[in-house]
């Protein structure tokens, strides 16, 4: 099964970031997107889930995306933009460009998101139960989205 990861940047850039790299914008590109997602034969999308972003688009992505017989997960994506998805290390270093003091490793921090959404998801880690911000995030996020 052939799986991707994607986050949703709602803020200054308004794109989305696909673990291989390719970003899509908001706005006009669902198409682009549903292109790519066929082209690349994936089986299923891991969209990470953050609350303000997440409420406005991840209906309308959830509801494109399935159409062509995509499965879609949701995981809560808390913290995944500062862990360097080549070693783990916590990353300081913010910015476009993210730079991993102990790997080197340069990388888009919305790339490094994504593949860190979808490592999340193939762990199993979708998000702890017992953190009371992430169950007020999930409630508030079906709420919005029943």
């Amino acid at each position: 099964m052939k799986l991707l990861g994607l986050d949703i940047n709602s803020g200054d850039q308004n794109h989305i970031s696909l673990s291989n790299g390719h970003f899509f914008n908001q706005e006009n590109e669902y198409k682009q997107l549903i292109d790519h997602l066929m082209q690349q034969k994936v089986d299923g999308i891991v969209i990470g889930i953050n609350g303000y972003g997440s409420r406005k688009i991840v209906p309308v992505l959830k509801k494109v995306i399935q159409r062509i017989n995509i499965v879609v997960h949701l995981i809560e994506e808390k913290s995944t933009s500062v862990i360097c998805s080549s070693c783990g290390f916590r990353k300081i270093k913010k910015g476009k460009f993210i730079k991993c003091h102990r790997c080197k490793e340069v990388i888009h921090r919305d790339t490094n998101a994504a593949i860190n959404i979808l490592k999340r998801f193939e762990k199993g880690n979708w998000g702890s139960h017992d953190d009371p911000v992430l169950r007020r995030k999930r409630r508030k996020f079906k709420k919005n989205n029943s």
